[in-house]
């Protein structure tokens, strides 16, 4: 699985996500997008989900949700409670 944030400094997670998509080693890769704003970056959620991204975390992200997306997409099991 790759968590990808959406606002990099040179290149958009979007056009990362769509370059992914085309390399055949890549594109079956389970990919969460993480984001600073999420609420500002609507549109590109919107656009990264044409892509076929499995969920969008915002920063700070919750470990939890993040183990739920492993666990749901990567067949990871859930770790018991300590």
């Amino acid at each position: 699985m790759v968590l990808l944030d959406l606002l990099m400094p040179r290149v958009g997670g979007v056009a990362v996500l769509r370059w992914m998509r085309t390399q055949p080693r890549l594109a079956k890769v389970p990919v969460a997008v993480i984001s600073a704003r999420p609420q500002a970056s609507g549109t590109q959620v919107a656009s990264a989900f044409r892509d076929q991204v499995i969920g969008v975390l915002p920063k700070p992200f919750d470990i939890d949700r993040v183990l739920a997306l492993l666990e749901d997409h990567c067949g990871v099991p859930e770790q018991p409670a300590a």
